[in-house]
């Protein structure tokens, strides 16, 4: 990067170039020659803009003064000779403003260019170095005072100035800043500082675990980084609060490091500030799931269960009414892709002829309206027969069963109303629809809880004896009175049986063999999400789910509700056909940087790709941070580090062909990459 000779057209008459090779920067009349040559580093001079690519000879002879940043070698020298130079330190001096005795770097700009000048600014600011930003008109100067650049100990000071005013702007980029700013804060002065910056700093570092320690996780980048030894003993000398370590070692790595550490900083205010408008693009937002439970009906009790069976009444919404809900919760959004979800909170089987009235209405409207749907059915296997066949084939493409791991486990958690063991019924419901040569892939719902925490083992049994390719497994959302929640305590247990599963689907990837890591991929699957968020790093979780907003569920009578947990909670009520989305409940869920100071959201490493904690085991547990919401948070952490850790290794011990396998299986579930490396998502519930 130093080594770089940049011949452009400057900005007026006196002003530099960067002398850096960056995105965008060998556009027309901007840049013609790149050359790698150590020593120079700027010629400056109004070029003809038919001067494309030269060498570095014929840009010496284009250019009318060249500037040196170091002592010029025999090479350089040589090409030198009879050839005028300027030290940028006579350069930069002659070209600065003492404005009340501190020097002041002038940047021009207008309305139209005054977010890109900002985006230089902050570029500089990532290296590291204070200074104070101003500007003469007042309209720019209240908005930078929003900015974190408004330190009193500052060596030097920069003004934004408009590009059509009076005032001369001698110096516009920001790499003739740096390297004035490198001669004006002495080395300890700059230790001194880090160390202080460390505070806002170290929310936004994480060193992963597992003998990874060179490995450091960059919040709001989403990205891995594999430190050098120096920047190593920096980390360690700022976690440690040792600043004398750090005198003996090179200027460069300290910038290097604290430029990063800046980024990192300035990025996490950046998605603060702008989550804190309220008007930021959550782009997965049209994607819209409404679910309708006709009837909590159901002929199992399972202790955990959120569903009120005491509501045995079958359904009586009739098909017009299902319309005219999903037109109130849809018809303001274009194009949006509506995923419809039928009797999740009940058995739908014992609903049989409501169920397929229901999905035919909805399958109607979406046509006539030309917009994309999905649809699903979730059952439980026991009450599934031939006769319900051959209509879910022509009509339902997904159909998931509820199995929470083999006989004893399944039995020892879900039961029938009567008290009796349900799994084989519910194997031959799996049996019957994979006999029938099912045209979907059949998928498997599991729910752990403190009786059911071998992961390895359920997969397994899932995966290989039941031949089940699709396995969603969710922690159960309890409160911390039930005996079957997990709490802190389980968090041991189930952290040791995730790395064991993970190391597994790891080795097994190696041997070739995708077929268990491709059954939990998915982003339902409580694992499988945070495994696609840490391949893919270009989106930015804010909020721990959509509920409320694009996450609807429909009960009997036509009232809507944030979710199917909360659904027949008349306090959480969001809507009706009577009233509209009123809301009166007010109820919403938080970004990640406003959620409840108890769960240390807000400042947490894991919060971009965590999201925060459910609303619903929130309610349970009354919004305190006891040993339920201590393990969710402690969960998610920990599957962020194994999946972290995960694809760190894959990279290393895959090959290139098993990679193409699954971005092909990840393109094809839907978790296309975004396009842009900030974008705001939802995260699934």
């Amino acid at each position: 990067m130093d080594n770089l000779v940049l011949v452009g057209k400057p900005f007026k008459d006196s002003c530099l170039l960067q002398l850096a090779a960056k995105k965008r920067l060998l556009d027309a009349n901007l840049c013609y020659a790149v050359e790698e040559l150590p020593g120079l580093a700027l010629s400056v001079r109004q070029l003809d803009p038919k001067l494309r690519a030269v060498g570095a000879e014929k840009a010496f002879l284009a250019a009318d003064t060249l500037i040196l940043h170091e002592e010029a070698g025999p090479k350089l020298e040589d090409l030198l000779r009879g050839r005028e130079t300027v030290p940028f330190e006579t350069y930069i001096k002659n070209r600065s403003h003492l404005v009340d005795g501190i020097p002041t770097i002038l940047v021009p700009t207008s309305d139209d260019r005054f977010s890109d000048t900002l985006d230089q600014v902050a570029e500089f600011g990532a290296a590291g170095y204070p200074f104070y930003l101003y500007s003469s008109r007042p309209d720019w100067d209240a908005a930078l005072a929003f900015t974190k650049y408004r330190s009193p100990d500052v060596s030097f000071a920069v003004r934004l100035v408009d590009a059509g005013s009076q005032e001369t702007a001698d110096i516009s980029l920001l790499d003739s800043m740096r390297q004035f700013a490198c001669r004006h804060v002495r080395v300890r002065q700059y230790i001194s500082w880090m160390f202080c910056a460390y505070e806002d700093w170290k929310d936004n570092l994480h060193r992963l675990p597992g003998g990874a320690g060179d490995l450091l996780y960059l919040a709001c980048s989403r990205s891995v980084r594999r430190l050098s030894k120096p920047h190593q003993k920096i980390l360690r000398a700022l976690e440690d609060g040792s600043p004398e370590r750090l005198n003996a070692l090179p200027r460069v790595e300290l910038e290097q490091f604290s430029a990063m550490c800046r980024y990192e900083e300035w990025k996490g205010r950046y998605f603060e500030a702008l989550l804190r408008t309220n008007a930021v693009r959550i782009d997965n937002y049209d994607d819209i799931i409404v679910s309708y439970i006709g009837s909590h009906r159901c002929n199992m009790k399972c202790r955990y269960c959120f569903a009120d069976h005491t509501c045995e009444a079958l359904s009586q919404m009739p098909p017009g009414e299902a319309i005219a809900v999903a037109e109130l919760l849809t018809g303001n959004r274009h194009h949006p892709n509506i995923h419809f979800d039928n009797n999740l909170g009940g058995e739908p089987l014992l609903n049989w002829e409501a169920v397929k009235k229901l999905h035919l209405a909805l399958v109607a409207y979406h046509k006539t309206r030309g917009i994309k749907a999905s649809f699903g059915l979730l059952i439980n296997g026991t009450q599934l027969k031939a006769e319900h066949l051959e209509w879910l084939r022509m009509h339902i493409p997904y159909v998931g069963v509820s199995l929470d791991g083999d006989r004893e486990t399944h039995d020892a958690i879900r039961r029938s109303a009567a008290g009796e063991p349900t799994y084989d019924r519910a194997v031959e419901g799996i049996r019957l629809l994979q006999d029938s040569e099912w045209d979907v892939e059949c998928g498997v719902s599991t729910v752990l809880t403190r009786n059911n925490l071998n992961i390895s083992a359920i997969e397994e049994h899932l995966r290989d004896d039941l031949d089940i390719p699709n396995i969603v497994m969710k922690p159960v959302r309890a409160a911390a009175s039930e005996d079957y929640a997990l709490t802190l305590d389980d968090l041991p247990a189930l952290e040791t049986a995730y790395r064991a599963f993970f190391r597994f689907l790891l080795c097994e990837g190696e041997k070739g063999n995708l077929k268990p890591f491709f059954a939990m991929l998915q982003p339902l699957d409580y694992a499988g999400r945070f495994l696609l968020r840490a391949f893919r790093a270009d989106r930015v979780i804010v909020k721990r789910c959509g509920s409320g907003e694009h996450i609807y569920s429909v009960a009997d009578d036509a009232t809507v509700y944030p979710c199917d947990s909360f659904n027949g909670i008349h306090s959480f009520e969001i809507a009706s056909l009577q009233e509209g989305k009123h809301n009166r409940a007010g109820y919403s869920v938080p970004f990640v940087t406003e959620e409840n100071e108890a769960f240390g959201c807000s400042h947490c490493w894991a919060r971009w790709l965590c999201g925060g904690i459910c609303q619903y085991v929130q309610y349970l547990n009354h919004y305190e941070h006891n040993d339920v919401t201590r393990l969710e948070c402690g969960l998610a952490k920990s599957l962020i580090e194994s999946s972290l850790w995960f694809w760190q290794e894959a990279r290393q011990r895959w090959d290139t062909a098993l990679f193409e396998q699954v971005q092909e299986r990840i393109e094809t579930i839907g978790f296309h990459a975004t396009g842009d490396p900030d974008a705001f998502l939802y995260a699934p519930c």
